[in-house]
């Protein structure tokens, strides 16, 4: 049976307590019901699961005593990278969502041409990257970078990633690429906003060493591209 676990912001732990604030105190309490003395199970985003007691509260905060804790090692033998084009502001929420829940290692929305022209929502996309962890079991929250530029993202870039840009028109396929997994740590994904990647940034995304893939024969949406392209390398990578 999932036991439901509680975000608790990493400096609000120390070796015996846990301090428990925001939402999730507000859930944990006034939804919930949880009083001194019961159970709570706390994660903190960085792998680490805390076993506590509810010891004191407040009107907004609870603190919590750590009875055990266990660290989690991620299940992924390679670390992801997504960048994709800003898209509407409910597709955005969906790739958080869900690329949270399958355990990438950071989310990078792109502006590109063909992008929905908006900022990203830090505290919204955290909280809902939080509920994602809470949700999947996976116990670490990705970095969620601010909105920047194809050329932005490249520059940050490890010269020993692995960069795939999923192509709809290619003949590439993932499972030759990553043929020799093991040598494979880290991959950069790459997939276009609604309308792709215009011709002057396709001529940039090779030039910056990407190899185009396809995932599938149909046009697939941007929030699904995504959940295609990590899905399909969690496979091939067990």
């Amino acid at each position: 049976m999932h036991q439901y676990s509680f975000y608790v912001l990493p400096d609000k732990i120390n070796e015996n307590t846990a301090i428990l604030t925001g939402d999730d105190f507000r859930h944990c309490i006034q939804v919930l019901r949880k009083k001194i003395g019961d159970e709570v199970s706390l994660v903190d985003g960085r792998g680490n699961i805390f076993h506590s007691t509810i010891q004191e509260c407040t009107k907004t905060a609870c603190t919590c005593r750590i009875l055990s804790r266990e660290t989690h090692t991620t299940d992924l033998n390679i670390k992801i990278i997504l960048g994709f084009g800003l898209v509407k502001a409910k597709a955005l929420e969906l790739i958080i969502r869900d690329a949270t829940a399958l355990g990438v290692h950071s989310i990078v929305p792109l502006q590109t041409t063909h992008s929905i022209k908006q900022r990203l929502n830090a505290d919204r996309a955290h909280k809902i990257a939080v509920e994602s962890i809470k949700q999947s079991g996976n116990c670490y929250l990705p970095k969620i970078e601010r909105p920047q530029s194809l050329a932005a993202w490249f520059k940050g870039l490890n010269s020993n990633v692995v960069k795939i840009v999923c192509d709809q028109e290619s003949d590439g396929k993932l499972s030759e690429l990553l043929s020799d997994s093991g040598s494979v740590k880290s991959i950069a994904v790459l997939v276009g906003p609604e309308g792709g990647l215009c011709e002057d940034e396709l001529k940039m995304v090779f030039n910056a060493g990407f190899v185009s893939i396809n995932l599938n024969p149909f046009r697939l949406r941007t929030e699904l591209a995504v959940v295609a392209a990590i899905s399909s390398i969690c496979s091939l990578m067990k």
